[in-house]
């Protein structure tokens, strides 16, 4: 990543016939030469890519998510991170919790999509897992806590490096209406 890429960055930051539409453009482009590949998506106003892990406990961190309730427990969050639009990334479940690692719109509100996988695999896994309601009672599957996180694509130290280079980057001259 030597001249070819700043001389790049140079042409696309700095050209006036440049249109300020295609603004974003040259943010993703920097991103991808500095080398931070992101697996973007794109909405007709939105450029994003939102990663999220969660984790989930049993209530009172009961063993009861084994066997065929783990299964059962996989399909129904697979179904319904389906109707709601998120990508499932990663799924996997110990005895007594969850790790989800998914991918989600910029329109999803990610505690209301949580609240609804939540409420509703309790609901469908004591249908179709009867023996449940004998250590877990009250049809309350889930604690009512739960671990939340962005998973970003690259480091925290990149990106805190590369907002504090953009000020550096940008050349010290006088702007178009400051002209006029």
């Amino acid at each position: 990543m030597g001249d070819e890429s700043d001389k790049l960055i140079s042409y696309y930051a700095y050209n006036p016939r440049i249109s300020m539409d295609l603004g974003w453009i040259i943010c993703v482009s920097y991103v991808i030469i500095l080398g931070m590949k992101y697996q973007l998506s794109r909405s007709s106003h939105a450029v994003y890519t939102l990663n999220y892990h969660l984790v989930m406990c049993t209530k009172y961190r009961r063993d009861v998510i084994v066997g065929t309730v783990k299964k059962t427990l996989e399909a129904i969050i697979m179904d319904l991170l389906d109707k709601a639009g998120i990508t499932p990334i990663e799924f996997n479940a110990d005895v007594d919790h969850i790790h989800l690692l998914f991918s989600a719109k910029p329109t999803h509100q990610i505690s209301k999509v949580i609240n609804s996988l939540k409420s509703v695999s309790a609901r469908k896994l004591f249908v179709a897992h009867r023996q449940l309601k004998h250590k877990l009672w009250k049809g309350q599957f889930w604690s009512r806590s739960y671990f939340l996180a962005t998973a970003g694509e690259v480091s925290l130290d990149v990106l805190k490096q590369y907002v504090s280079n953009q000020s550096q980057n940008v050349p010290d001259t006088q702007s178009k209406d400051s002209d006029r």
